[in-house]
């Protein structure tokens, strides 16, 4: 017997990674498997390549809601923010557990995303574990910018979910802890009512 999801999520993630920024690892790169793709979702692409630009447009063709890029990759910081903008879609930037704030705290201060996503894991893999300094990060960036969208990314289980959102977080990106678990339903209904 079928079962259905408590609620129906709202968005649904993407990881892109080119092996390159990702230390090896690599995700499939044949954009026709999403032509024809109806999820009845909004679409977030999480893109964790050196040079994304390319497949930005890609993922803007196939009518993406939100792209996420990361600061420490190379590409056009200004002139993307536009182009996404113009296909109706936001722009999020991501950094790595080990990069410092004040570099997309001057992007914020550009005006040039929509929120950030606060990667606490390193690019790549799932299921590794959660690095504590995301806590850290998300208190800093919400107390300069309370109104922005901040999502956190890695290492996301009940524990972890209930610290992120204490420490201010609006959204959750979750892979390993709900289809990994024993009951996927039942792991996905506990976080979604942290």
């Amino acid at each position: 017997m079928l079962r259905e999801f408590p609620e129906k999520p709202e968005w649904i993630q993407i990881d892109v990674a080119d092996g390159i920024f990702t230390n090896g690892h690599i995700t499939w790169r044949d954009f026709s498997d999403l032509e024809t793709l109806d999820i009845g979702f909004n679409l977030e692409v999480h893109i964790m390549e050196v040079e994304p630009e390319e497949t930005v447009d890609r993922f803007l063709e196939l009518r993406a809601k939100r792209i996420i890029l990361h600061l420490e990759s190379r590409f056009d910081l200004e002139g993307t923010f536009n182009r996404v903008k113009e296909s109706g879609a936001e722009l999020m930037l991501a950094i790595k557990p080990e990069s410092d704030l004040d570099d997309l705290s001057a992007a914020i201060d550009q005006g040039v995303c929509d929120g950030v996503q606060i990667l606490a894991v390193d690019p790549g893999l799932s299921g590794q574990s959660f690095n504590e300094e995301a806590i850290n990060k998300i208190i800093s960036i919400k107390e300069q910018y309370p109104d922005l969208l901040v999502e956190v990314d890695g290492g996301i289980n009940l524990e972890k979910a209930g610290l992120c959102k204490s420490a201010g977080a609006d959204q959750l990106v979750v892979g390993s802890a709900i289809f990994e678990a024993e009951d996927l339903f039942e792991a996905y209904k506990a976080l979604t009512e942290v």
